[in-house]
């Protein structure tokens, strides 16, 4: 573990948290060290943190937040009266939404419906379509956001969907 001390002047730590993929800021990114227990910066809604004032060293960073891949900056060099600038791409994780298309909209007990088309759409945008498999879907590797799903089938029968049809996704959630 990095919790090298080398000099008692202070450095600080200063830098701005992006999505990977977007470029956008990240707000409520946890920004801590196993150096400083019970320590914990959050970055604010432009994404940028500012770490409190500590002796020069070595340390151990560790960057978080639900829903995006942690990381990790092992023995990280604050130099005295001089600030150490940290800025951090996150990876989102990828989520999905699986489910059931049944027969009946009176009973789920008159059996999964094959053959059904799903559409997943996001924004009005078709992102996704797939045909079910004894009845049972499934999308993944989604970004966060707010998707519809849409089933077709033949006329005059309807689809019931186990769940919401609306359905909202947080970043790691399935």
């Amino acid at each position: 573990m990095g919790c090298n001390v080398t000099s008692g002047y202070a450095g600080q730590l200063v830098g701005i948290v992006l999505d990977s993929t977007t470029k956008n800021p990240i707000a409520g990114v946890a920004i801590n060290s196993p150096c400083f227990v019970g320590t914990e910066i959050l970055s604010g809604d432009d994404g940028s943190f500012m770490f409190p004032l500590v002796p020069a060293g070595l340390y151990d960073f560790n960057v978080s937040k639900a829903g995006y891949t942690t990381k990790s900056y092992p023995d990280y060099e604050l130099f005295p009266n001089k600030v150490s600038f940290l800025n951090v791409e996150l990876v989102m994780m990828a989520t999905g939404i699986s489910g059931a298309v049944y027969l009946s909209s009176s009973s789920m007990d008159a059996g999964t419906a094959s053959g059904v088309t799903i559409k997943l759409q996001k924004d009005g945008i078709i992102v996704s379509s797939q045909i079910s498999n004894n009845g049972l879907f499934s999308f993944s590797n989604l970004p966060s956001g707010n998707y519809t799903l849409v089933g077709t089938y033949k006329v005059g029968t309807t689809i019931m969907y186990r769940g919401r049809t609306s359905v909202s996704l947080l970043a790691g959630q399935e």
